[in-house]
């Protein structure tokens, strides 16, 4: 049952208007004898003290329950939300292993390139190398015929000359 709506006369009743003028703890979805079931309505008299204490207790444990129950809404959502997080930085952590796959397999590819052009330059050294003896030695051999040819017409000068 619902409990009454601020349009419907409430029981003038001590006990029920005292409860119900603080009705923030009160559930919204029950009514209040479902709430204080040992609050009777018609207790007035030599016990309403007692009864007095009993509904402060009972809204003290009212209280606390919708208290806990708050503070175990707020765990769950919170845990939620902390599984939430999981799921996300377990999803970045696997892109980003997969980025470090792919980096370190870039990472390799260079390197082998590096060493095959490294072996390429090294290669192309020597042959400049060979290149350049390979100059010098015929440019010896051209100097070493220029001379054999300069001593032959010196000869040949020298023996010219002495026979004219």
């Amino acid at each position: 049952m619902a409990p009454p709506s601020s349009s419907e006369p409430l029981n003038n009743n001590f006990v029920t208007r005292n409860v119900v003028s603080s009705a923030s703890f009160v559930n919204s979805t029950s009514t209040l004898a479902e709430q204080f079931p040992e609050a009777k309505l018609d207790d007035i008299g030599p016990n309403s003290e007692q009864n007095m204490v009993d509904i402060k207790r009972q809204k003290r444990i009212t209280s606390k329950r919708a208290s806990s129950q708050r503070y175990r809404l707020r765990m769950k959502s919170f845990l939620a939300d902390l599984e939430n997080q999981f799921t996300t930085f377990k999803n970045q952590l696997a892109g980003l292993e997969q980025e470090e796959a792919f980096l370190q397999n870039g990472k390799q590819m260079k390197m082998a390139e590096e060493h095959a052009l490294c072996v390429e330059i090294e290669s192309l050294q020597k042959e400049i190398l060979l290149k350049d003896e390979n100059e010098k030695k015929r440019e010896i051999n051209k100097l070493r015929e220029l001379q054999v040819k300069k001593d032959e017409q010196v000869e040949s000068w020298l023996l010219n000359g002495k026979q004219a």
